[in-house]
């Protein structure tokens, strides 16, 4: 029994097929695939060969490590970055330094909001700091320890 590896048009993951099939369903997305059709991208005697080629092609067409596929992936294969970090906000920034300095004011809010942003102090928006800073108080998250300081609660 031969088997070969091919990749889902809708969502580029390899998955394995007997060659004589004609159709299989993506197991990541649902999607019908022509096995007739479909480009094979490894072919395997047995199911554990089979197993082996799909990771190599899947890690390839993710972009990980090296493959030990003999055929090579086509280059109009997208390949699904993975999702960024989320950056944070002005709002956690100054709470973050809030917790580690103890006490700062507005100088100290806004170089935390240039580090964070990796700009320069002199292009971080004092107007906005300055709302974030004030809104953090009304919702009583940082109280004002002296004139200009504030702290955590």
């Amino acid at each position: 029994m031969s088997f070969i590896v091919i990749v889902c048009s809708k969502c580029k993951w390899a998955r394995g097929a007997r060659a004589d099939s004609k159709r299989v369903k993506c197991t990541r997305c649902g999607a019908t695939i022509d096995v007739q059709l479909a480009r094979p991208f490894a072919h395997a005697d047995n199911e554990r060969e089979l197993a082996k080629a799909v990771g190599d092609v899947n890690q390839k067409v993710m972009g990980k490590g090296k493959t030990t596929v003999r055929t090579q992936i086509p280059k109009d294969v997208h390949v699904k970055e993975p999702p960024r970090p989320k950056a944070k906000g002005d709002r956690e920034t100054i709470l973050e330094l809030a917790k580690n300095m103890g006490e700062f004011g507005l100088d100290d809010a806004l170089g935390a909001l240039a580090g964070s942003k990796g700009i320069d102090v002199s292009s971080v928006d004092k107007e906005k700091t300055i709302k974030v800073i004030n809104e953090l108080l009304t919702k009583g998250l940082l109280f004002e320890a002296r004139y200009g300081r504030y702290r955590t609660i």
